[in-house]
């Protein structure tokens, strides 16, 4: 019998990109036949590649629900990862 949902935290961390990427595919194809997937990523490339829904946080708090496009904006990853020298910031 198969779980009905999949929780996991940093499957792909410590591996190299052949087996992220195997293991990103398997995730998947286990949503694809059905079964629901809660996974906690920190790589936005793959997040966007694979997942029907992204929820960013930032502090703890939800900044975006929505799809992986509506989530991943440039302003708002520049916001919450502090890229292109933007001051740390909390977003309401």
């Amino acid at each position: 019998m198969e779980a009905p949902l999949l929780l996991v935290d940093e499957p792909i961390a410590a591996l190299d990109p052949y087996h992220q990427l195997h293991v990103m595919e398997i995730l998947k194809e286990r949503t694809q036949k059905g079964v629901g997937a809660l996974a906690i990523i920190h790589d936005l490339a793959l997040a966007a590649r694979f997942m029907d829904r992204i929820i960013l946080m930032n502090g703890g708090r939800i900044v975006a629900d929505g799809s992986p496009a509506s989530v991943l904006t440039p302003e708002r990853v520049a916001a919450v990862y502090r890229i292109a020298g933007t001051p740390p910031t909390r977003i309401p």
